[in-house]
Order: C-alpha cells, then structure tokens, then sequence
C-alpha cells in the first residue's frame, strides 16, 4: 500500500490526499483561497479503525439510499482506496460524500 490517506471534510466529504498540506492546497484551488478560514472547515484523518469499519456502498439505485444499495459492491474503505490506488487516479481526489 502505498502513502494514500483518506481525510474526512467538513463531516460529509472524504478525500484522498498523501497528506493534509496537500489536501488544504487543493480544497483552496477547488473551492477558493478562503478554505480553512472558518470553523466549519475542518479536516481529520482516518485511522486505521475506520479504513477496516466504514462501508463504501457503490452501485446505488436512483433513491441513492444505502439500504438499497447492491451489497455485493459494498466494500470497505480499506479495501476501496485500494481500488483508487491502482486505478492510477490523479491525487488528491473526493474519495465519497454522504449524500441526502
């Protein structure tokens, strides 16, 4: 495994960075100079507990409801990364969102 990391943002977004600096650098190109400037920017990195417990659903029908999602493609976060990492994707990226 490589030195991906995954970090959750603002609660509801995860990306993938090889390190916050990296990370905070790209937020402020995608989202403007002023990222990180107020207390609702917040960034926290995974740790290993939560790569191997929090689910990654994938494949979700149009309610984009988890409980409807085919669990076959569900995997871990863990196991995910991986898939990103070998997919040979530009770093940073969003990893996954929450969505409503």
């Amino acid at each position: 495994m490589s030195n991906l990391k995954i970090y959750n943002v603002n609660e509801d977004e995860w990306y993938v960075a090889l390190s916050e600096a990296q990370l905070i650098a790209y937020l402020k190109q995608e989202y403007g100079e002023g990222w990180g400037e107020t207390i609702d920017d917040v960034i926290i990195e995974l740790i290993d507990e939560e790569l191997d417990n929090y689910t990654f659903f994938d494949d979700m029908d149009d309610s984009k409801d988890p409980a409807n999602a085919n669990p076959s493609h569900n995997r871990t976060f863990r196991e995910q990364l991986k898939i990103v990492e070998e997919s040979g994707e530009k770093i940073p990226c969003m990893f996954a969102i929450n969505e409503y």
